[in-house]
């Protein structure tokens, strides 16, 4: 459950879905022996504030795990939110 904005350096709390955007990414459930291809998945969700979500997207890097990234436009910043590295690279945003 999603409390505060996905942003390390945000504090706002999730309190309503009025602005910002909640980005949905598919993660292989945690069974350890399981090979990856009978693995199953569970979907995680990641808010951004209005503010961050103006200039931030949240996907996953090479090695599969949940990093929140800059837009092109600014510096460029990488924050890494130790979620479970992922087989797969699904994630969509939802307006």
């Amino acid at each position: 459950m999603t409390t505060k904005c996905a942003n390390p350096l945000c504090t706002r709390p999730f309190l309503y879905f009025r602005s910002g955007k909640i980005y949905l990414i598919e993660v292989p459930a945690s069974t350890a022996g399981t090979s990856p291809e009978n693995s199953r998945k569970e979907i995680e969700y990641f808010w951004l504030c209005g503010a961050c979500a103006q200039n931030m997207n949240v996907t996953l890097d090479r090695e599969g795990v949940v990093v929140v990234e800059q837009f092109a436009s600014g510096p460029p910043t990488k924050a890494c939110l130790g979620a479970k590295p992922a087989t797969r690279e699904v994630s969509r945003a939802i307006t």
